[in-house]
């Protein structure tokens, strides 16, 4: 009866043992560590410390899909994943919170399917380096996130797919570099503070509009470099950040209008407008080819526009509402509209 309740003993801390997470951090380095995670550690959910996972021979990650966390007391993580030969991240569905950072490095997804579930990482998502990502999708129930890395992703043309993103603790950092076929941030507008804010290195990159109302937050540095086709970059998030003496501003190389910081700062200061006319008055056609018109309700009376270069210079001024611009160069120009009840400025694209 003895050696029945001694063997009975040694079976259940048998099985207690086999149903826990390997101790300290892990790295599983081909496509049979993954496949033998689930028959090795059945019970394992929520692991204490870094997951690393990469290989060639790495194809799908289907074996971890009992995993629910890494770094179960936030402190934990990150996860890493570099695998060339990986095209989807399907095997992480039941994944929600990342202690640490996300690092997805050399792989070759094109978007974050597989990654439906993930709400919470207390670190930087960085993605460096996955020739084939196309945008964001599969990152839709992301909630918080300490900053985003985004760098040398050849077909990445939006963030489209990303969730609505606040910090939880720290100000968060955001890294744009080094992707040749991204046009402009959208996809960003769910971001909710930044504190640094990279852009460089984007070569049809033209607008940084997506991000305009980002709130800045423990901001240190704003740099806007290298981009050639960036003409535009003074949205209110920058142009807020011309307050703060604190904040380095690093602007250059970039196209004319966003080529230097006074550059930026003469945009800002003819940007300031009345709000109490932005839905009163109007200008079209914009992009305009010929004549532009400008529009304003009965009781607000015109007394003259004044158009500067995108570098603000002022090159005329009119009493006319209806302008002819059929002989200026294609580019982007700023029309100071004023009026009975104030002055605004819009922004005019000639094509």
């Amino acid at each position: 009866m003895k050696k029945i309740y001694l063997l009975a003993i040694s079976l259940c801390i048998s099985l207690f043992s086999y149903g826990q997470c390997p101790p300290g951090n892990i790295g599983l380095l081909s496509q049979s560590d993954i496949d033998n995670f689930a028959l090795d550690y059945p019970g394992c959910t929520q692991l204490n410390n870094a997951l690393g996972i990469s290989g060639n021979s790495v194809t799908n990650l289907n074996g971890l899909s009992q995993i629910e966390g890494i770094g179960t007391t936030g402190a934990g993580g990150p996860l890493i994943i570099s695998c060339p030969n990986l095209t989807n991240l399907s095997g992480l569905d039941n994944l929600t919170f990342v202690g640490g950072s996300v690092s997805i490095a050399n792989t070759g997804i094109t978007n974050f399917n597989g990654l439906g579930s993930l709400v919470n990482v207390r670190g930087t998502i960085n993605i460096d380096g996955n020739p084939n990502i196309v945008d964001f999708t599969g990152l839709d129930a992301l909630e918080f996130a300490e900053g985003l890395q985004a760098i040398n992703c050849e077909q990445l043309i939006s963030f489209n797919g990303l969730g609505v993103i606040v910090p939880e603790f720290f100000p968060s950092s955001i890294n744009i570099s080094s992707n040749p076929n991204l046009p402009n941030l959208n996809g960003l507008e769910g971001w909710q503070q930044v504190g640094n804010f990279t852009v460089s290195d984007n070569a049809i990159l033209n607008s940084i509009d997506a991000v305009a109302d980002m709130e800045l937050f423990g901001t240190i540095n704003i740099i806007i470099s290298d981009n050639p086709n960036l003409s535009f970059c003074a949205i209110e998030m920058v142009c807020n950040s011309f307050q703060d003496p604190v904040i380095v501003h690093i602007i250059n190389n970039n196209a004319s209008g966003c080529n230097s910081e006074n550059e930026v700062e003469a945009q800002c200061d003819l940007g300031t407008e009345e709000v109490s006319l932005q839905e009163l008055v109007s200008v079209f056609p914009n992009p305009v080819s010929d004549f532009l018109k400008i529009i304003l309700v009965d009781e607000i009376q015109f007394n003259y526009a004044r158009l500067y270069s995108v570098l603000g210079e002022e090159l005329f001024t009119t009493s006319d509402k209806s302008i002819d611009v059929s002989n200026l160069s294609e580019g982007i120009y700023f029309l100071k509209i004023v009026t009975s009840q104030g002055q605004l400025v819009r922004r005019i694209i000639k094509n």
